[in-house]
């Protein structure tokens, strides 16, 4: 859920943390890092397509605190997020594990296998699962599905980054 809404642990406790919890709306960053001549990645975030690699925050926070920084959790930092109706849609947020994989294989993180193992199992998976879904419960059903999604994503991110078209979307 932290992935498509933007959502923090409701147990995290105020104080430091790790970077994979500096995410969303809810991240700050002090000026002087920027005035130090550190930016985000313009290969990673939003840049106008459906289809772009997801996870600018994410690279940031990592990226600094493998320079030494630290991170805090703030439980009082609260904020309203609007969410629109449609992004409560199944293929709107298959849309975003995808965008979310292409962000993993951006920043060379979570790799699932060797990227010709991948693209292998991403076939078998779109010719076997219109057969085999509808027998697995909802549930086993829709985290696979979210699974094949950022798999998919993360192999045309891999891809992307070996000059190669995508071939899912």
């Amino acid at each position: 859920v932290s992935v498509v809404y933007a959502t923090h642990n409701p147990n995290l406790p105020e104080g430091p943390c790790g970077a994979d919890c500096m995410f969303g709306t809810n991240m700050a960053i002090r000026a002087s890092v920027f005035e130090g001549g550190v930016r985000f990645d313009a290969t990673i975030g939003p840049d106008g397509s459906a289809h772009y690699a997801m996870g600018s925050d994410t690279e940031m926070a990592l990226r600094l605190e493998g320079q030494g920084r630290k991170c805090w959790f703030s439980s009082g930092a609260a904020l309203e997020h609007v969410v629109p109706l449609e992004y409560l849609d199944p293929a709107w947020i298959l849309r975003r594990g995808y965008r979310w994989g292409r962000g993993l294989a951006r920043m060379r993180l979570a790799e699932p296998c060797p990227p010709d193992l991948l693209a292998r199992k991403n076939l078998l998976k779109w010719a076997v699962y219109p057969v085999m879904l509808p027998l697995l419960s909802r549930q086993e059903s829709w985290r696979r599905q979210w699974e094949c999604m950022v798999y998919r994503g993360y192999e045309d991110g891999t891809r992307d980054l070996n000059g190669q078209k995508p071939r899912w979307c």
